[in-house]
């Protein structure tokens, strides 16, 4: 089976064979994209409430419900329902569309398409600016998340020519210090470090000596414990852990931690030891440079994050959404996937044939791609862009990354706003050049068949065609 699932005809779906009317098909779901910013339907199934419309012919009830939240002239509706027939032999030709009314009717040429979307994206492009503007003085006034905290304070005594590391924002001396013991020599001088980095220095001494000092236990041990205070957490639960392991008080565990959690920025109310070192790892890899021949239509922004610490920001938004994410670091790619609960009325016709809307809520899954690049114009300076790599769903992916982008309480915000990120601008067109037009001849089956195994037998391949 190949293509899309969301694009593909039920004939492929179902196993049998099939012929071009498949790209009709898709054809058809596109077009119904372009025109409303959604699929038609999710599958082209018949439990798919939808599609089952278009296999019993109830048009009626099946553009009732999609206009509800988008509009179709009725030129687009006949050409629509036709490339979506379930039968393949009922959909029409590239040529038989071109009778269509919706081909034929009127339609602005290339400089007044230019034009109108010029206008729009002016509109657009105000109202995001506006937006920004407000979210920039909420960032200013009040961030609730300790992390965002720690980035807007931070980042302006950080040094400009690097992109700004995860790792130096949440660099702890103590646990780096007890990651770096080789000596009793350096065994003494963490346990220093975590004095120095406590709050309160004097109860933190007394404790050190009582518990962790080599005059009261051996290299080793000490050793293990320093080891497993690196990779301990600050939750309820790790504190906890802390007062077993070292039996000391709950009083003492907490001070512990607030050193652990300490850095030279400020606190890290959340610190995740072994998920901020598998993440710094991140940073180790040499980005692709960013192309703007190549990658423009990407919408992207520059930052002066690195990608490690672009990708715990996006950890960060979507952990408490329960959403899916994947990190290939080869690509320097953040897959995400969310799931969004969307709310339905959809038509119901009774045996009488009177139709009433009733309530329903279907899981939309909306997949989002990040991939960072590097930025060979200004130093220190890195290049993210965010794609839709779902099927349709712009209203709610749209959603998504502008709350990533503008939300005054999530640290992607603050990566694009307070660290002057801003949308890419596409490269001037070259001189477009001519091309001659050559007809497109189809060959029938049995001539494909015979191109193919000639060419198989060039290239010394089995035929599989």
């Amino acid at each position: 089976m190949v293509g899309t699932p969301h694009y593909m005809a039920p004939e492929i779906i179902n196993g049998v064979k099939y012929d071009e009317k498949a790209d009709i098909f898709a054809a058809g779901v596109i077009l119904f994209i372009m025109l409303a910013g959604f699929p038609p339907f999710q599958n082209a199934v018949p439990n798919d409430w939808w599609f089952d419309k278009l296999m019993k012919k109830k048009y009626r009830l099946f553009w009732m419900a999609h206009e509800r939240t988008a509009e179709f002239s009725d030129e687009a509706k006949t050409l629509i329902q036709a490339m979506l027939a379930p039968p393949q032999a009922k959909r029409p030709s590239c040529e038989e569309i071109q009778t269509f009314d919706f081909w034929s009717a009127s339609h602005l040429n290339k400089d007044e398409l230019v034009q109108e979307l010029q206008t729009r994206k002016a509109v657009v492009d105000n109202e995001k600016a506006a937006e920004q503007h407000n979210n920039m003085q909420s960032h200013e006034e009040a961030s609730r998340d300790p992390f965002l905290t720690l980035l807007l304070n931070g980042i302006d005594g950080l040094p400009e020519d690097n992109p700004i590391t995860l790792k130096e924002l949440v660099l702890n001396p103590p646990r780096d210090a007890f990651r770096n013991i080789e000596s009793e020599e350096d065994y003494k001088n963490a346990l220093e470090c975590l004095i120095d980095n406590a709050e309160k220095e004097e109860q933190m001494k007394g404790l050190v000596d009582r518990k962790l000092s080599l005059d009261v236990i051996d290299f080793q041990t000490g050793l293990d414990l320093l080891t497993f205070l690196a990779n301990s957490g600050t939750k309820e639960e790790d504190i906890e852990s802390i007062e077993s392991q070292l039996g000391v008080s709950n009083k003492n565990a907490q001070e512990i931690c607030r050193a652990l959690k300490k850095t030279p920025l400020g606190e890290v109310d959340d610190y995740e030891p072994i998920l901020f070192e598998q993440l710094a790892m991140l940073d180790e890899k040499e980005l692709v440079r960013y192309d703007p021949t190549q990658h423009y239509s990407d919408q992207g922004w520059k930052t002066r994050a690195s990608f490690a610490l672009l990708t715990y920001c996006l950890y960060k938004y979507s952990k408490p959404k329960d959403a899916e994410i994947n990190i290939d670091t080869d690509e320097s790619v953040v897959d995400l996937e969310f799931t969004v609960v969307k709310e339905l009325e959809l038509p119901v016709e009774d045996e009488n044939g009177d139709i009433e809307f009733q309530e329903a809520t279907m899981d939309l899954a909306i997949k989002m791609r990040v991939k960072m690049y590097a930025c060979d114009e200004e130093p220190g300076v890195n290049v993210f862009t965010i794609t839709n790599t779902g099927h349709g769903y712009i209203q709610e992916f749209g959603a998504i990354r502008d709350q990533l982008l503008t939300d005054a309480n999530n640290c992607i915000s603050a990566l694009s706003l307070a660290l002057d990120s801003h949308t890419l601008v596409a490269p001037e067109p070259e001189e477009e050049l001519e091309v001659e037009e050559e007809e497109l001849c189809y060959q029938n089956e049995e001539e494909d068949a015979v191109g193919f195994e000639e060419i198989a037998q060039q290239l010394g391949l089995e035929n599989e065609f």
